[in-house]
């Protein structure tokens, strides 16, 4: 250690787990500089505590002496009378990840802060923050044996424990600050595992170096390289083979630990009597003075006794299910200890679950011997030949040779007890046809890995149910094995004819509305005994060979699906097609859908390309567009259609009725003698009350408009301001009536003078 009146030096670093800023760091560095003290060294570690960590080793201080205890307690021991001599701040219970020190959880005692020891101490190689607490607390008397100093601030835990095997052993890792420094100096912090208790003499410390009777310190376990001013004899004379340079770690780039150098994973064990009360004390303490820190990490749970465990050896499945078959080989299970005596150890065997011992299985004894100088020994139980009774369960309970409790048992395994394997083929011996396959269905076990043969037209050869597709006809033979189970394997066949089946072949198809089109399906091989049957849209059934529409419709447009099967074998073949009808939109119609009685006669108007009319929707066109006669009161139904790049419409129906419009009286005059004599002067058309003449055009003999009115105006029979000749005129006169509707009056009158 170095003297306390010392002035030290240092280094506050930046830290991806402290996320310390640079330049805070240095403000901090400088101000311990000019202090020129470790007095205030407390309140560096709470400015770091400030800052915040993201470290990859965790600790929670100030544990009780029972959680800590019983973190360290493993499988086969039992705690009591804890007892912690310990700085609150310089014990805890610790968790890392990754870190590469190897231990994921457990306790740590240190001659410092226990926080304190995780804290990285630099980075890039720079030196660090000291681990160096002063806790005021005295030191150990046997450590002080053991370091060959006067020990200082001592951090022990004791407990009593009872183990249930014949030997015990934890794992650790020693680290120090005392490291590089003051490696082979005279201040050689230490530890120590005391036990004491059945065939111990005294006190017997466990912390040795392994294979050696030497204490695990700084001094027999570190770098070889002594420090400043020190001398390798120090290291040398712990004992043959010291310094143990393999067991040694340097972290003096502050990986993970404050502490600049640490030991490997170390395992302390010692020889005890089953069932005895045995004592523990681990104990740390610096050496010499109170400054730079040591710590010791324990794996949690790693305190344990060796133990008797069983596992099954074969068979094991793919699955992990353990089992054993009737009629095959038996199970092997594996008993094993934790080292090996120079005595033999005797395990007893129980057995449970719903399989009979002597009915079921059978074994050679109810007890298995460790040979002396093994540490494991072999158990065979075989299932017997019995009646098919379904699978069977067998629990094997082992007794340990070291129990406190004879009705305590260190492990048990479990196995399934199969019937004897069979196996037989589900699908008959079946005929199929070239183009389809069959699925192979078995019969079997679950543990059953199987392999078809030959493997030809099968979707996978090593599948329990492969869908086969031959084209020739093949014998399939089935083989299942268990794997590791050591039964014969079994087989079983099916035979697989093939008859032949057609091909057949469709083309989509195009055509336009009302044309005629016959379907057509390429079909091979040829022969005359095939069958069709066809489908298609709106119902469309037929089983010709060649179906024949003679007017498509847009109805029509579709799939169209031909099965085809010869006379021979229901071997069928199918395909399918796309029939497009190409209709074009109908054409507007612009003829009036109502004519009045007596009104002149129209012929029929649509706004369309090619316009075709027809009397009924199959008929042929007829040559012109309908002409409407008003003679008489009828109804008339007529159809058109257009035909546009070759491709007639839609023949759209267009209603007509010729109704009686008007029942009113409208008297228009035969002749009139627009002579100035005051008698029948003028043309003029009187009407009943509410109707109205909106229109009057009156024509000569040679067609020529003569007059026109858009309202009840009378003709005085001039045209063009002169008299008109004397003769004969024509007129088309439009009158509204009183139900809404018009008519159209025509006819002829004379001009006399």
């Amino acid at each position: 250690m170095l003297p306390t009146s010392s002035l030290y030096h240092f280094h506050i670093f930046k830290s991806t787990d402290l996320h310390i800023p640079p330049t805070f760091a240095a403000e901090i560095e400088q101000m311990f500089f000019r202090m020129g003290t470790l007095r205030f060294l407390p309140l560096l570690l709470w400015v770091i505590s400030s800052v915040g960590t993201q470290a990859q080793i965790t600790v929670n201080a100030d544990q009780t002496a029972a959680a800590l205890a019983q973190k360290l307690a493993g499988a086969g021991v039992q705690i009591s009378n804890p007892v912690l001599r310990c700085a609150a701040n310089a014990n805890g219970s610790f968790t890392e990840l990754n870190t590469g020190i190897g231990l994921d959880s457990g306790i740590v005692l240190t001659t410092g802060a226990a926080a304190t020891s995780i804290y990285y101490t630099g980075v890039n190689g720079t030196s660090g923050l000291l681990a160096s607490n002063n806790n005021g607390m005295p030191g150990d008397a046997t450590l002080n044996s053991v370091s060959g100093q006067s020990t200082k601030d001592a951090c022990a835990l004791e407990f009593d424990f009872v183990p249930q095997g014949d030997s015990i052993h934890f794992q650790y890792v020693f680290s120090s600050e005392e490291y590089i420094n003051a490696t082979c100096g005279p201040y050689n912090d230490a530890f120590a595992f005391l036990i004491s208790g059945a065939g111990i003499n005294g006190q017997k410390n466990m912390a040795l170096v392994p294979g050696t009777n030497i204490p695990v310190t700084i001094n027999s376990v570190n770098s070889g390289t002594p420090g400043a001013g020190y001398s390798l004899a120090n290291c040398t004379s712990m004992g043959p083979g010291s310094p143990f340079t393999s067991e040694y770690v340097d972290n003096s780039n502050g990986q993970y630990l404050t502490h600049k150098g640490r030991t490997t994973i170390l395992d302390a064990a010692a020889a005890v009597q089953p069932c005895s009360t045995y004592h523990l004390k681990i104990v740390i303490a610096d050496a010499g003075n109170y400054l730079y820190d040591s710590g010791v990490f324990l794996r949690a749970g790693s305190l344990q006794a060796n133990k008797v465990s069983a596992e099954v050896v074969a068979p094991v499945n793919s699955g992990g299910k353990k089992f054993v078959v009737k009629g095959c080989a038996p199970a092997t299970i594996r008993v094993s200890t934790t080292s090996a005596r120079n005595y033999p150890r005797t395990v007893r065997l129980a057995f449970g679950g719903t399989a009979q011992r002597g009915t079921d299985f059978s074994v050679a004894a109810d007890s298995i011997v460790i040979p002396a100088n093994a540490s494991q020994a072999q158990l065979s139980v075989t299932a017997l030949q019995t009646p098919k009774n379904g699978t069977q369960t067998l629990k094997v309970l082992f007794h340990s040779p070291y129990s406190c409790d004879p009705n305590d048992f260190t492990d048990s395994i479990s196995l399934l007890l199969y019937d004897s394997l069979s196996l037989s083929i589900r699908t008959p011996d079946t005929t199929i046809c070239s183009n389809t396959g069959i699925q192979l269905q078995v019969y079997g076990d679950s543990l059953f890995q199987y392999s078809w043969s030959p493997a030809d037209f099968l979707n996978d050869a090593q599948s329990e149910s492969p869908v086969a597709s031959p084209n020739r006809a093949t014998a399939y033979t089935v083989s299942a094995t268990v794997p590791g189970a050591g039964c014969s394997p079994k087989t079983a066949q099916v035979s697989i004819a093939v008859k032949p089946a057609p091909s057949v072949q469709l083309q989509d198809l195009t055509a336009c509305n009302f044309s005629p089109v016959s379907l057509q399906a390429a079909v091979a091989p040829p022969y005359n005994g095939y069958s069709y049957l066809w489908k298609g849209p709106a119902g469309f059934l037929s089983t010709d060979a060649s179906p024949f529409i003679p007017a498509l419709r847009r109805a029509d447009s579709g799939i169209y699906m031909v099965q085809v099967k010869p006379d021979t074998s229901n071997c069928t073949a199918t395909d399918s097609m796309l029939l497009s009808v190409i209709t074009p939109a109908p054409p507007e119609l612009t003829s009036p859908s109502v004519f009045c009685q007596e009104d002149k006669t129209e012929t029929l108007s649509a706004v369309g390309e090619d316009l075709r009319w027809y009397l009924h929707p199959d008929g042929e066109a007829l040559a012109a567009a309908p002409v409407v006669s008003t003679n008489e009161l009828n109804r008339f139904q007529f159809f058109v259609s257009q035909t546009v790049a070759g491709c007639e419409s839609e023949r759209i129906p267009v209603n007509v009725e010729v109704k009686k419009c008007c029942d009113g009286i409208i008297i228009i005059p035969s002749a009139f003698s627009p002579n100035g004599d005051g008698k029948n002067d003028v043309f003029r058309v009187r009407t009943d009350f509410g109707y109205k003449v909106i229109q009057i055009n009156v024509y000569n003999r040679w067609g020529q408009l003569v007059f026109h009115a858009d309202s009840e105006r009378e003709w005085n029979g001039t045209f063009q301001g002169s008299p008109a000749e004397t003769g004969t005129y024509f007129y088309d006169i439009l009158v509204a009536c009183v139900n809404g509707l018009q008519t159209r009056k025509t006819g002829d009158l004379i001009l006399l003078r």
